[in-house]
């Protein structure tokens, strides 16, 4: 089980002052928060990338993580199947999935031939190759079409199932196709505001209300 425990860490403002939350031991978690609130803070605290003011996060340190950050992070002197098998050798795996999202032709191409969806793509991929314990995903769908989204999250779910997964995104839409449940963090320094559950989303407008109801400066 994963938590922390009274988390304090600053930037230019206060962002965590004594944030105290302990996460379920799997499912896919929404972080929902103003933009440049301090959600990535979170995400780098939790990883060890970076260490709080006070408090401790507990529970992450014999955890694999699998991580696709806001930028891509492919190596650019390997191909996009030699940055996946950089992570995991198993070829029958590494195609299996490359056929699953469909990117026989683009895998073999070098990350500056490759559009910005595409790197988006090959990096969740990677993440998946490494097959960690925990996975955080920032921003995971961005500069991807929405109908190739759509695939991707419906492969996620399946390929995730089981797992504790965090997730960032500004998009009501993803929220609602892609997690189980969502934290809406508010106010300065941020806490956990409301945690929805997807018995409870009903629909996109119904999700649309509460959150505006309990965060109502979010970017939707």
């Amino acid at each position: 089980m994963i938590s922390l425990e009274r988390i304090t860490k600053s930037y230019e403002k206060e962002l965590y002052k004594d944030f105290s939350y302990t996460f379920p031991t799997e499912g896919i978690i929404c972080l929902f928060a103003p933009s440049g609130y301090g959600k990535t803070t979170l995400f780098r605290l939790m990883l060890g990338l970076d260490k709080p003011e006070t408090g401790r996060v507990i529970g992450m340190d014999k955890l694999r993580t699998s991580v696709v950050f806001q930028e891509d992070r492919l190596l650019p002197w390997l191909s996009g199947k030699e940055n996946l098998l950089a992570v995991n050798q198993d070829e029958t795996l590494c195609e299996e999935l490359i056929e699953e999202f469909g990117l026989q032709e683009d895998i073999l191409k070098y990350p500056d031939q490759m559009s910005g969806g595409i790197r988006r793509q090959v990096s969740i991929l990677r993440a998946l190759l490494y097959d960690g314990d925990v996975f955080f995903l920032d921003e995971p769908f961005q500069a991807i079409d929405i109908v190739k989204r759509e695939e991707i999250i419906s492969i996620l779910k399946k390929r995730l199932r089981g797992k504790l997964t965090f997730f960032i995104t500004h998009h009501l839409d993803e929220v609602y196709a892609f997690a189980d449940c969502m934290l809406i963090l508010q106010g300065t320094p941020l806490q956990v505001k409301q945690t929805i559950y997807r018995e409870d989303f009903c629909s996109i407008e119904c999700l649309y209300e509460k959150i505006n109801r309990y965060s109502p400066y979010c970017d939707l």
